[in-house]
């Protein structure tokens, strides 16, 4: 497999895109990362009469780390396959019902999961993923999108712009797949019980209104009580299983209820933490079997950008690039999806998902 992989370094969007249209000829799949001032109909556009019915998708981040990180370029990743059983396709499912149904029989090598920071239905109904699939198949995505401006941030495909609540997935066949997960957390102080009658919606803490027990934390601290700040906190529902820590940072004030980036349970307990252990748990995993991670030909990385009030993304990327020497996605997103050992999906806040890919020969 090839993979040409760059930054189109060009401000005016549409000369960004037609730019595109020489990778396209000797290309088998596409991935565009767009900025944040690229209008989306526009992009679909143009995407569609370059592509000369080529696949790609086409979506919105915060950040891609190439050869550098940048969040005012496009971005691109364009694939060229060796062997005819190698290939990319596209699934659009609706509704979390539709996309168990089709998971539960499927057999590629790899699936990645794409959806919009405002797919409320999606987090809602996660739990119908966790308790239904069991999968040998390695899944793994990322909530798009980047800070909303002039709405939202669709995920863009040959067939269409997709909004909230549409999951768009790549089905990977005929790939070697190696995948790991870095946290780098360390959960801080005492529990805190909460009550969470919505998903997403956090009511309660410690028999509070949840908004009232944070507004008087940031109050003590002298902090500007404001969404942007309240998403700096990191919280650990429980303590670390099989290797996965289910952490969440919150979104922002909703009346006397907290909204956070990922599902909760009805109730449960949480402690506080911070990221001070990234680069130490990220080295450890690679020097293991760093020569294994360097014979691959692809890497994704779907970095969660909630740990920035922590470390910053930059930081984190020329880390992984010191060791790993082949060509990179560095992806920032608001919330990430990776399924377990046991074939379990979870849902993640404050991860570092890597996947390595390579055809099989």
């Amino acid at each position: 497999m090839l993979v040409e992989t760059g930054f189109i370094k060009e401000r005016v969007p549409f000369k960004a895109l037609l730019k595109l249209k020489a990778l396209t000829k000797n290309s088998d799949f596409i991935i565009v990362y767009l900025p944040p001032n690229f209008n989306p109909y526009a992009a679909y556009s143009i995407l569609k009469k370059i592509s000369n019915n080529l696949p790609f998708l086409a979506l919105y981040v915060p950040y891609v780390g190439i050869n550098k990180i940048s969040s005012e370029f496009l971005g691109v990743a364009a694939f060229k396959f060796e062997s005819p059983k190698t290939k990319i396709t596209i699934k659009v499912s609706q509704d979390v019902f539709s996309l168990v149904e089709y998971l539960s029989r499927k057999n590629e090598d790899l699936i990645l999961l794409f959806l919009t920071q405002t797919s409320q239905n999606f987090l809602e109904n996660f739990s119908i993923l966790e308790k239904n699939i069991r999968t040998s198949i390695k899944i793994l995505g990322m909530t798009t999108g980047v800070k909303p401006q002039n709405g939202q941030n669709p995920l863009i495909t040959n067939h269409g712009l997709f909004f909230d609540n549409t999951i768009v997935s790549l089905h990977f066949y005929n790939f070697k797949v190696k995948h790991t997960t870095v946290f780098g957390f360390k959960s801080l102080g005492p529990y805190f019980k909460f009550t969470a009658t919505n998903a997403i919606y956090m009511d309660t803490i410690e028999n509070l209104p949840a908004t009232k027990f944070f507004k008087n934390i940031l109050k003590k601290a002298q902090l500007p009580i404001e969404d942007e700040t309240l998403t700096a906190f990191s919280l650990a529902l429980g303590l670390k299983k099989k290797h996965i820590w289910h952490i969440r940072h919150p979104k922002r004030f909703v009346e006397d209820k907290i909204e956070f980036w990922g599902p909760l349970p009805k109730e449960g307990k949480f402690k506080f933490g911070v990221y001070t252990d990234v680069e130490n748990e990220l080295n450890d995993i690679l020097n293991k079997d760093l020569e294994i991670w360097n014979s691959y030909e692809f890497t994704f990385i779907f970095n969660c950008v909630g740990k920035r009030y922590s470390i910053e993304p930059k930081y984190e990327f020329e880390n992984f690039m010191k060791k790993v020497q082949i060509p990179i996605n560095f992806l920032g997103s608001f919330g990430e999806i990776a399924s377990d050992q046991d074939g379990i999906l979870h849902y993640l806040n404050g991860s570092m998902n890597i996947v390595a890919l390579k055809e099989k020969k």
